[in-house]
């Protein structure tokens, strides 16, 4: 795409950018042949060194951005435009990557002559870049797809996992690794409300620099929401918010997951997940994994209630029939005696012999 674009307008270097996340990243450039020194390095710092660099600007501001004259533009610092001029490269358009009024990155064409480009050649190049734009929509869907089966795979393989363990902790145990794993995030936790129904606990925790497990946890301004609100919570690249907070301070955290584990509509606890990653964009997809995530979690714990009410039943059962047991018995010891003593006793006088 880089040398269609070069070639079209009769420009001698171009380069590609496209946006991922926070980032400007090259995917492809090209110099007009013969090349005795590579620009790329130049020609990508150009573009996009700063703020108001013109392949920024393209891509912020969705619209085509030209530059004339390369040695007297002041946006560019002054050692990039004398290497520009030491190379012969003297003007530039940047054109934004436009699909449904979305920028998806910039296509930047330099040329050895000084002046602005033609409008005609403009149109050349925009069209090039709806082009490329279209593909890399196309890509992205893929990706889209690709990762949705994934993670579909993932949790089933999850839950069959899940369906082998009989311990309930294991199973949030699990939840928590593989769902770390799963959405792309270092550290991950659960949160559970105690028995006593006034605490909460650090039940589950994985990942480096992580909250200790047993540790007493006080709902604050990520917990205390999803419990309340009963619904996902979002943060990304906050990490001020996530120092001002006791449970993730000094964990360097930039984003973060969390979303509520409901059993009978209750709030019980919290599973969320955090990276330091920067840049990291949480998507609805996200959202549906953490949720289908804490199901099994609340799965496990209602489980583990059932089992625990089970087996207080058939304690109270055998409890209760020892009882019965023992007063059948007493019953049995009480109708003897009372039989015994409504039974008449048959007095023979004694005979007593004289021996005389």
């Amino acid at each position: 795409m880089a040398q269609i674009a070069a070639e079209a307008v009769h420009g001698t270097f171009s380069v590609l950018l496209l946006k991922q996340g926070e980032e400007i990243i090259p995917k492809g450039a090209y110099q007009v042949p013969p090349v005795q020194i590579p620009f790329f390095t130049e020609a990508f710092k150009i573009a996009t060194v700063q703020e108001e660099s013109p392949g920024i600007t393209a891509i912020r501001e969705r619209r085509v951005v030209t530059i004339p004259q390369l040695q007297s533009e002041r946006t560019i610092p002054l050692p990039l435009r004398e290497e520009a001029t030491r190379f012969g490269f003297l003007s530039l358009v940047a054109v934004p990557l436009l699909f449904q009024e979305e920028s998806s990155g910039a296509l930047v064409v330099y040329s050895g002559e000084a002046g602005a480009f033609p409008p005609h050649e403009i149109e050349i190049l925009s069209a090039i870049a709806s082009e490329a734009a279209t593909a890399v929509h196309y890509l992205k869907w893929l990706e889209e797809r690709d990762r949705h089966l994934a993670r579909t795979e993932a949790l089933r393989e999850i839950a069959q996992e899940i369906g082998a363990q009989s311990n309930w902790l294991a199973v949030l145990e699990l939840v928590a690794q593989r769902g770390c794993s799963l959405m792309e995030m270092e550290k991950g936790g659960i949160v559970l409300q105690n028995r006593d129904g006034a605490s909460y606990v650090m039940q589950v925790a994985v990942g480096p620099s992580s909250p200790e497990a047993g540790e007493r946890v006080v709902p604050d301004e990520m917990i205390g929401p999803i419990l309340r609100e009963k619904k996902n919570i979002t943060i990304e690249d906050h990490p001020d918010f996530f120092e001002a907070l006791p449970l993730f301070r000094g964990r360097s955290i930039q984003s973060a997951i969390g979303t509520p584990i409901l059993v009978k509509e209750e709030a019980v606890g919290v599973l969320f997940f955090l990276t330091a990653q920067r840049g990291r964009s949480l998507s609805s997809e996200d959202g549906k994994t953490i949720e289908i995530l804490a199901r099994y979690a609340a799965i496990a714990i209602e489980n583990e209630r059932l089992h625990a009410e089970t087996a207080a039943l058939h304690e109270r059962f055998a409890l209760l029939t020892k009882e019965i047991s023992l007063s059948r018995n007493l019953d049995q010891v009480f109708f003897h005696i009372a039989e015994g003593l409504q039974t008449p006793c048959s007095l023979q006088p004694a005979q007593h012999r004289l021996s005389g």
